[in-house]
């Protein structure tokens, strides 16, 4: 099973609070089209600073506070160790 990216997870709550469709993407292109989506999909600033944020620690670029108790590193542990949970926990956490 493959679990959904915190972006992914970020899209789909966004999608279903605006009422809008998650965009469709040929395979391999989902990050691109996801990224084009939240920059539209993200209305508040605090929706778009969090889609930065989960954007620039997917890509490795370092977000600034990514020590242990952060966003980051909170959806990185469930991803690694919540198992079946991780995405339920994941959407409860970034809609938090």
């Amino acid at each position: 099973m493959s679990s959904r990216t915190p972006l992914r997870l970020l899209a789909e709550l966004l999608a279903e609070r605006n009422r809008q469709p998650l965009p469709s993407y040929p395979p391999g292109e989902e990050a691109k089209a996801l990224r084009a989506f939240l920059e539209k999909a993200a209305r508040t600033r605090r929706e778009r600073e969090v889609a930065a944020y989960l954007e620039r620690a997917a890509t490795g670029g370092g977000a600034p506070g990514t020590r242990a108790g952060s966003l980051k590193n909170l959806l990185w542990l469930l991803r690694d160790r919540a198992g079946e949970l991780y995405e339920d926990l994941a959407r409860a956490l970034l809609r938090r």
